[in-house]
């Protein structure tokens, strides 16, 4: 039996013999040794390839019947060979079956009649036997040093005897290094068991094995090997040893293993897209591939028997005329270049369907003819039910915009039009073709083009429409006020495809807007005039009625002054002049307040933040305030945390505390408690004054900081009605906060907060 080892090995073992060597396959010389090509004159570049008949008598050609075709049986001929110069040479050729580069061939082996019978004469020993043994040994090393395969020879014990020194270059060992050890020793675990079951069962039974197995090499990697195993006998016929020829296959393992993955992923992806792909073949009439079971509901089996007729017959009669013109057109197509289709198709549940094909040449024969195409198909039916149906919408669509009123317009991205209703006619003056293909930009007011550029911009952006308003450029040549809505157009894919507007004329009601709009004004600005002679009225009439009292005693203690001062003794006098100072103090207090209210309470522009004694400041306050107002109340002052240097402004403080302690005192009864609570903190200062007296009415709470507002329920109560509107001008300057609880009848509390190291 022929041991099956490398092309390479194959022929340097086989050039390396003396006697003239042929290998054949088909009719065709496959392979020729060094021998051959001495005893027909010529070298193996013009034997390798050429028909075998070439160099056979034509004579003797019949004697070679049958060994163009794979067999068993070897045989003895007397062959006429031709030289390369038609010279005769007479042999003996002995054929034998062989498997070469892996498929069955002839191998013959020829002598001249006159070295045959020499040869059967037992007179071929013409040299010395030692001498021809050396040769042979000589030419062995040489190979096995300079094979790119590596021979190892392996005992009945598993010891290896020899192995050959291109291990080397496959596996990084030296010779030495793996002489005398165990042949299993380097195997990969996984193949050990196989391994060693074939080496048993090859020098038992004395088989020729082949076996495919990985090894370490000395890096730690592994090495896949392709080893050829044949036994070697002692004289007795007991088997000796094991010799193997080990091939290095790992690029071809490798790539085998990439090559199934690879045709596995693409069995998994023929399964899972969405089209049926398939090969045509010419000469078949039918499918020869197909990535699904059925092909429009048809078995492939049946298609097969009867694709001739689907092809044809199955075709709708009114697309047969676009079916004859793709099977025209790929016949002639080139390479590489895909044909297009779409036609209706007999589908098996009973129903015509819409076929989208794609088709392209896949092979051709010698003469360059189609044999096979490569092609997908997708059932297209809803879509051409979906577009037809959209034709249907859009001529719907089409009239009624063209029987609107409003202007119907359709732009692309660049905002340039590709329809205009006819309504554009009546509103602006423009023949539809007037304004298609030109940009809407170009008719936009210079004043309002960046407002509708932008609101485009943002419009495509976030994939929505809007509506503004904006002037457009009549074909008379004024501009006229245009109210849009629009809608932004995009693909399956969400890109945007432009733009649908729907458009009226609106310059009337601009006009009646702006007519409005200054009617408006003109009534605000009444409003606020008679808002002002209000304010004025009560101003005024609050301002006599408080000037009233102190004016009267500055006129009674003068009267006593003058007509009496020679009776008053020297305290008389003084008490006289203090009342005379303390109610000029009182009326500059109430011209100061009232020239806030005339400044509009605005403390913005006066806010100084800086370091004062918080706590200084509230009793300071305290001890002033019931003193011009002589106010018999008792005052319970609160102070929490750092009150001695707060960082606010000093003023604002006493302006807030002054006026919410003086309403505390004057809306309260003499005998009541007033509580003062302070909280200051690195961040802020809470300010919390209470008090005991008449309260708030619940439908005058919104008013209270109305300026010259007074509550209803605190009858002549002196004041001005201005001391919370101040208050609250003054805490917004500080940028803090201000809170009002209270009920009628049981008195307020006002809370008040103010942010520290405000900028």
């Amino acid at each position: 039996m022929s041991t099956p080892v490398s092309e390479s090995t194959s022929k340097l073992l086989l050039d390396a013999v003396a006697s003239p060597i042929l290998i054949f396959r088909d009719g065709h010389i496959l392979f020729v040794n060094r021998a051959a090509c001495s005893k027909l004159g010529c070298d193996s570049s013009m034997l390798t390839g050429s028909p075998l008949e070439r160099w056979i008598h034509p004579d003797d050609w019949t004697k070679l019947r049958g060994w163009d075709q794979p067999g068993e049986q070897a045989t003895t001929e007397t062959l006429r060979f031709l030289g390369a110069d038609q010279a005769v040479l007479t042999t003996e050729c002995s054929v034998n079956p062989i498997r070469f580069e892996g498929q069955p061939a002839w191998m013959g082996t020829f002598l001249p009649l006159d070295e045959a019978r020499l040869s059967h004469d037992e007179t071929a020993g013409l040299e010395d036997a030692h001498a021809a043994l050396f040769r042979i040994r000589e030419r062995f090393d040489i190979l096995a040093e300079h094979m790119k395969d590596f021979i190892v020879e392996i005992s009945r014990d598993g010891t290896v005897l020899y192995i050959s020194p291109s291990c080397k270059r496959v596996l990084g060992f030296n010779t030495e290094d793996l002489t005398r050890s165990r042949s299993l020793d380097l195997v990969h675990p996984d193949d050990v068991e196989r391994v060693d079951q074939m080496i048993r069962t090859t020098l038992e039974g004395g088989e020729d094995h082949y076996a495919v197995l990985r090894v370490r090499h000395r890096n730690g990697s592994y090495v896949w090997l392709e080893a050829s195993g044949s036994v070697v006998r002692q004289e007795s016929g007991e088997i000796r040893s094991l010799i193997a020829v080990c091939r290095d296959v790992t690029a071809r393992k490798l790539a085998e293993d990439a090559l199934r993955e690879a045709e596995s992923m693409m069995r998994q992806v023929m399964e899972l897209v969405p089209v049926d792909i398939y090969i045509y073949g010419v000469a078949e009439q039918c499918n020869i591939f197909h990535n699904r079971k059925t092909n429009l509901g048809y078995h492939l089996q049946d298609m097969a028997e009867g694709s001739d007729v689907y092809y044809g017959n199955f075709v709708h009669p009114d697309d047969r005329a676009i079916f004859d013109e793709k099977t025209r057109r790929l016949a002639e197509a080139k390479d590489g270049e895909i044909i297009d289709s779409e036609h209706r198709m007999w589908h098996a549940d009973g129903q015509w369907r819409w076929i989208a094909f794609h088709d392209m040449v896949f092979k051709r024969d010698g003469d360059g003819k189609p044999t096979q195409f490569l092609g997908y198909f997708q059932d297209v039916t809803e879509r051409r039910e979906v577009e037809a149906a959209l034709r249907v919408s859009e001529e719907k669509l089409r009239t009624i915009a063209d029987n609107m009123h409003d202007m119907v317009s359709m732009v692309d991205p660049n905002l340039v039009f590709n329809h205009v209703s006819q309504a554009h006619r009546a509103a602006l003056g423009y023949e539809p073709d007037d304004l298609i293909g030109q940009s809407a930009m170009d008719y936009v007011h210079p004043d309002d083009f960046e407002l509708v550029l932008r609101s485009a911009q943002a419009a495509f952006q976030r994939r929505d429409g809007d509506m503004i308003e904006f002037r457009f450029k009549h074909a008379d040549g004024y501009y006229v006020w245009m109210e849009t809505t629009g809608r932004v157009m995009t693909d399956s894919a969400g890109n945007v495809t432009g733009a649908v507007f729907t458009s009226r004329d609106i310059s009337e009601r601009r006009w009646m807007q702006r007519a409005m709009v200054e009617q408006e004004r003109l009534v605000t600005a009444l409003q606020k005039e008679q808002e002002l002679g209000g304010l004025m009225q009560r101003m005024m009439a609050r301002l006599s009625h408080e000037l009233r009292t102190p004016l009267a005693v500055i006129g009674s203690s003068t009267d006593l002054l003058e007509y009496y001062s020679q009776r008053m003794n020297e305290t008389q006098r003084g008490e006289r002049l203090h009342q005379i100072r303390g109610q000029v103090r009182a009326l500059t207090g109430m011209l100061d307040n009232m020239s806030l209210v005339v400044k509009g309470l605005a403390f913005s522009s006066d806010f100084s933040a800086s370091p004062y004694d918080l706590e200084r400041l509230s009793r300071q306050v305290i001890e002033d305030v019931p003193k011009l107002l002589k106010a018999t109340q008792t005052i319970d002052l609160r102070l929490n945390g750092p009150a001695s240097r707060v960082q606010a402004d000093e003023h604002l403080m006493r302006l807030i505390l002054t006026h919410l302690l003086s309403n505390a005192l004057k809306y309260s009864s003499a005998d009541s408690l007033v509580e003062i609570e302070m909280n200051a903190s690195a961040e802020a200062i809470e300010l919390k004054v209470s008090d005991h007296g008449v309260g708030i009415l619940p439908d005058e709470r919104e008013r209270i900081f109305e300026p010259f507002f007074r509550g209803t329920n605190i009858n002549e109560a002196p004041g001005l009605g201005i001391g919370l509107s101040i208050v609250e001008k003054a805490v917004a300057s500080h940028h803090g906060s201000i809170e009002v609880a209270s009920e009628p009848g049981q008195g307020t509390r006002v809370t008040v907060k103010l942010p520290l190291n405000v900028d």
